[in-house]
């Protein structure tokens, strides 16, 4: 079957940071191993990802501005304006990770 379908991949699957965090607010990292300092409150991670940083945070690659957590970091994990962690794969290809995992 031939195809012209492309599709971004992230190099760093994207569910990589809320796993984490589920991972943390339960003081046990994916590995098995147990956090040293305990659990991460979720009110924590409520209140540390929706406010601004300070006004004068570096621009993040790309040279885009944005002062919120969450846009800074899927922007660190690949997007429009830092191309670093994404490469094209045929659209096939890149399914099969749902087929995988």
């Amino acid at each position: 079957m031939e195809t012209n379908s492309t599709q971004g991949e992230h190099i760093i699957e994207l569910n990589t940071p809320s796993r984490f965090f589920t991972a943390a607010a339960a003081g046990e990292l994916s590995s098995g191993d147990t956090i040293t300092v305990g659990n991460i409150a979720v009110g924590f991670y409520q209140h540390a990802l929706v406010e601004p940083l300070p006004l004068n945070t570096p621009p993040m690659v790309g040279g885009v501005q944005n002062l919120y957590p969450i846009p800074r970091l899927m922007n660190a994990l690949g997007s429009r304006a830092n191309g670093a962690h994404v490469v094209l794969l045929v659209g096939e290809m890149n399914n099969i990770k749902s087929l995988v995992c």
